[in-house]
């Protein structure tokens, strides 16, 4: 798959559906894994950078 393809799909996908931060900083590790740059921003009532 392309990779702005895979971007904007995944894109999508996050912008409707919220994860949880445990799910989005597993999401982060694994995507460093493949050398992929990706990083999480807290956003919402009771966010934090903890």
């Amino acid at each position: 798959m392309m990779p702005h393809l895979w971007q904007v799909q995944i894109e999508k996908a996050l912008t409707t559906n919220a994860i949880y931060k445990h799910q989005a900083q597993r999401l982060v590790r694994e995507l460093t894994k493949i050398e992929v740059l990706a990083n999480v921003i807290f956003i919402g009532q009771g966010s934090s950078l903890a």
